[in-house]
């Protein structure tokens, strides 16, 4: 049987929270929609670049995991920068959102296969991996007994992102090349950049470290090292890398399923996309508030084992309406499971001012095995068609479930007023 672990008292100087600071979590969380605009657009927007530059569903697979790999090395440094240099995080978001815009301007500047595979490698999804530890770390800092609730909120805005994303992008490339929706993009990213410039640049705690650069990063390595080698942390980063890597292939391989075998337009390819995270938009938060008072490991469980068969249910419908529906009601739990996860990490770290290492190695290890799981999945489509991707990633699922029945059963704080 799991063992309980009681949690520990919030770290000294998290316990009154400012309206300054209720409203820099505010403009962080919002800013999270933007984000996700770009990164979920961008799926949309694959079909369309594999054609042009004549891509396989093995070569597509390697270009988004080449994205995966240069977003998981940044976020297990950003991670640790962000707890080293805490009252930095308002200046690490702002880089971020402007790493996001160039990143994907320089996607489009492309017409080589090999330049694009090296393009995404190096900056093509650096910003998602700048922007989250920081984001994360700040928000259950300073909320550190309704991380959950905080955590399903930026996530929420992420997944109304997922959403809007893929139909505008949609909706764009019925009059615009693929090229030139990303060059425009930059329109919407400088005013944000230059907002979270100046209005988040003050943000976090000082870190209590002392010594040079190298001294505090050695001292880092230690507690994080304690931090990380128990068997509730093992089990965690598991559950988290396996659903992320049924995610990945899923949600990668659904717009060439829906184009190639379903017949789907532009306009629907990128609404059922966004369906996939509208669902989440308001289930997410009530998760996150049920996984603060009740604990978060009864509802992996369960989440795990419904996506299990949800994602099969997909591809064994037949019809449009029926893979609509289908569709829909797997967006209820898309997700849900990440930001659970992400919870329970910092909730066993909890007083030792890892939040961002924590994210930061979370979502390494996710694109680690992300990136490894979409060309898999790419030589199963390559196959057998792109169907077997469901398959793939419901077998992934399957697997998620049995190794979260050995995650530690936690004792959620008590509720701490926003």
């Amino acid at each position: 049987m799991a063992h309980v672990v009681e949690s520990t008292a919030a770290a000294p100087g998290t316990a009154t929270v400012t309206t300054a600071e209720k409203a820099t979590a505010a403009g962080v969380i919002a800013a999270h929609t933007i984000e996700h605009i770009y990164t979920r657009g961008f799926i949309v927007l694959l079909p369309h670049i594999a054609l042009s530059l004549g891509l396989s569903p093995i070569m597509t697979g390697a270009i988004d995991g080449s994205r995966q790999v240069s977003s998981g090395l940044i976020s297990v440094i950003s991670g640790i920068l962000s707890d080293m240099y805490q009252q930095r995080r308002g200046q690490m978001l702002a880089v971020a959102m402007l790493v996001i815009g160039l990143g994907y301007f320089a996607v489009s500047l492309v017409d080589n296969l090999y330049v694009l595979v090296v393009i995404a490698v190096m900056v093509g999804n650096a910003g998602s991996g700048l922007w989250h530890p920081p984001a994360l770390g700040l928000l259950a800092e300073r909320f550190p007994k309704r991380k959950g609730l905080v955590i399903s909120l930026h996530r929420s805005t992420g997944s109304l992102g997922d959403f809007i994303g893929p139909i505008i992008i949609g909706a764009l490339l019925a009059s615009l090349v693929w090229q030139d929706v990303l060059r425009y993009g930059m329109i919407l990213i400088l005013p944000l950049f230059l907002a979270i410039a100046v209005f988040v640049r003050r943000t976090g705690t000082p870190s209590p470290g002392q010594g040079g650069f190298w001294t505090r990063l050695g001292g880092q390595f230690k507690v994080t090292g304690r931090s990380f080698s128990g068997l509730g942390m093992v089990a965690v980063m598991l559950v988290s890398a396996i659903r992320g890597m049924g995610d990945r292939a899923l949600i990668l391989y659904i717009p060439f399923h829906m184009r190639e075998d379903l017949g789907m337009g532009d306009l629907s390819v990128g609404f059922h996309v966004g369906l996939l995270a509208a669902m989440g938009i308001f289930l997410g938060p009530i998760i996150g508030v049920i996984s603060d008072r009740a604990g978060r490991k009864e509802l992996i469980v369960g989440i795990m084992a419904i996506s299990a068969i949800l994602s099969v249910t997909m591809v064994v419908t037949g019809t449009d309406v029926a893979f609509t529906a289908s569709v829909a009601v797997f967006g209820l739990f898309f997700f849900s499971v990440n930001s659970l996860t992400q919870a329970v990490a910092i909730d066993l770290t909890q007083g030792q001012r890892l939040q961002g290492t924590a994210i930061g190695l979370m979502w390494g290890s996710n694109a680690a095995f992300g990136a490894i799981s979409t060309i898999l999945a790419g030589a199963l489509a390559q196959i057998w068609g792109f169907s077997a991707a469901f398959y793939y990633a419901s077998a992934l699922f399957g697997l998620g479930f049995l190794i979260s029945l050995a995650l530690p059963s936690l004792k959620p704080q008590a509720a701490q007023n926003l």
